[in-house]
């Protein structure tokens, strides 16, 4: 194999450990601590079929090597299963801290989920974070419609205020003249108006919106409807969905207790391995030795976590 085949199967042997970690990901109805646990698993064709919600909390702070993994499995599979249902409902798929999950086949992504009935919500810090894979040019194009609440960034407000578009201003110039002919004191006013060209949204413009806590700027690519400013975007007001006071309830909530079907990991242990893996196996015997250097902390730590 070449250099570049070895490292892709090292990265994909370590992304198999890191999930093979995970219990709840290694749920078979064979190898499942409970009968409804099996049963009331996610199964992504059920969303496009009723009314459901998947919600996946995935700490980047405690898993940075996992949690994106897992993100990209969950999107695959929703992906695949589209393809494979013959009815499919309108469905959406909102992603927080979109930088953290994307990868280089985003476009491809956003491309079968528009075709599948999937609505792609992505919600970022700013577009700066998603240059380091290249990707402000694929969601540009991808997404219908981009909405700004607060840009601090200098360059990319400069960005926004050059794509914006082109407006005709009129700059107005005053000046004021005195004039003394012995006693007489004359006074001379001229004042003069000249179109420029400038952009539709100023620095300052941009500044106020982001300023504003009820104030974002938008841009919707393609208009339909009450919806049509012409592919160039505009500053909007609106209100939260819900009040403070509501807020506060739900961010202070306790998680529901876990009820029939609900997996919890820590209050299940592998005792005995499934009676098709322990059945003799045909064929030659594989055996692995390591020679050279031991395992690094890395591989330690993995192996750990398997035993």
């Amino acid at each position: 194999m070449s250099d570049k085949q070895a490292e892709a199967g090292t990265h994909i042997k370590m992304v198999c450990e890191r999930l093979a970690s995970f219990k709840a990901l290694n749920v078979t109805p064979d190898l499942t601590p409970d009968r409804m646990v099996a049963e009331q698993a996610m199964d992504p064709s059920r969303l496009f079929t009723q009314q459901e919600i998947f919600y996946f909390h995935l700490s980047t702070t405690l898993g940075p090597g996992s949690s994106p993994e897992i993100a990209r499995l969950a999107m695959f599979m929703l992906l695949t299963t589209a393809t494979l249902s013959e009815t499919r409902r309108q469905v959406y798929l909102v992603i927080d801290e979109f930088q953290r999950v994307a990868a280089h086949n985003v476009d491809v992504i956003l491309q079968i989920a528009r075709s599948m009935n999937v609505g792609v919500i992505l919600v970022n810090q700013s577009m700066s974070d998603l240059k380091r894979d290249n990707l402000v040019h694929v969601v540009e194009s991808n997404c219908r419609l981009r909405q700004w609440f607060a840009i601090s960034s200098p360059d990319e407000q400069m960005r926004l205020s050059k794509s914006s578009g082109e407006t005709m201003d009129v700059l107005i110039s005053e000046s004021k003249s005195q004039r003394k002919d012995g006693f007489n004191v004359s006074h001379t006013s001229t004042r003069s108006a000249n179109q420029i060209i400038a952009p539709r949204l100023s620095i300052n413009d941009i500044k106020l919106a982001s300023d504003a806590a009820d104030k974002s700027i938008a841009l919707v690519t393609r208009g339909a409807g009450y919806c049509q400013y012409g592919g160039m975007p505009v500053v909007i007001q609106s209100d939260f969905h819900i009040s403070e006071k509501e807020f506060l309830k739900r961010k202070n909530s306790a998680w529901p207790k876990p009820g029939d079907g609900a997996f919890v990991p820590a209050c299940w242990s592998i005792l005995s391995e499934p009676a098709d893996s322990r059945r003799t196996k045909k064929g030659p015997t594989v055996t692995e030795e390591t020679i050279g250097e031991p395992a690094d902390l890395f591989e330690s730590f993995f192996s750990d976590q398997q035993s």
